[in-house]
């Protein structure tokens, strides 16, 4: 009862402090049963250590046999007080949940200066996706181009982002 009253007490404060609450959705599929669980297990506790996160909880379903095939699939609910957007962003992109639900605030509050800095992590992320793929069908010496330009784009980045930062 006490544990439960203090995680409410933090959620409140989060959420009041401009964090969010969410309810996150992930599934996994494997030959194991126990392995599934164990990874679970995992995530959750990653998840929990993250960076902006002020609380986390999961619940983890009973592994289940996915029709005949020797597969079985299990799903985890996973409730996250974080501290800021930019913390949800980052547990998003990073762990690719099946599904999020924004249970507070009702009316978010997300200062521009915010919002500036997630659009920037969308900007990196998606550069460093193209480039990747870009770097599998480029030619060695097209490689080499590619890396020049990405130096010059991190240090604009760089500048950009202090400037941002420093409102």
């Amino acid at each position: 009862m006490a544990q439960l009253k203090k995680r409410e007490e933090i959620i409140k404060e989060t959420v009041s402090s401009g964090g969010f609450l969410v309810q996150m959705y992930f599934d996994i599929h494997g030959k194991e049963k126990d392995v599934l669980q164990n990874v679970m297990i995992d995530l959750i506790g990653k998840i929990t250590g993250e960076k902006g996160v002020a609380d986390a909880i999961g619940k983890i379903e009973e592994p289940i046999q996915a029709g005949d095939e020797e597969m079985f699939s299990t799903s985890a609910q996973v409730q996250i007080a974080a501290k800021n957007l930019a913390t949800l962003f980052r547990i998003v992109s990073h762990y690719s949940p099946i599904g999020v639900e924004i249970i507070q605030p009702h009316d978010p509050k997300i200062s521009l200066g915010e919002l500036q800095g997630v659009l920037m992590d969308v900007a990196i992320m998606s550069n460093e996706f193209s480039t990747f793929a870009m770097k599998r069908l480029l030619k060695p010496e097209e490689v080499d181009d590619l890396n020049r330009q990405i130096k010059a784009r991190e240090k604009i980045g760089k500048h950009l982002r202090e400037k941002t930062e420093k409102g």
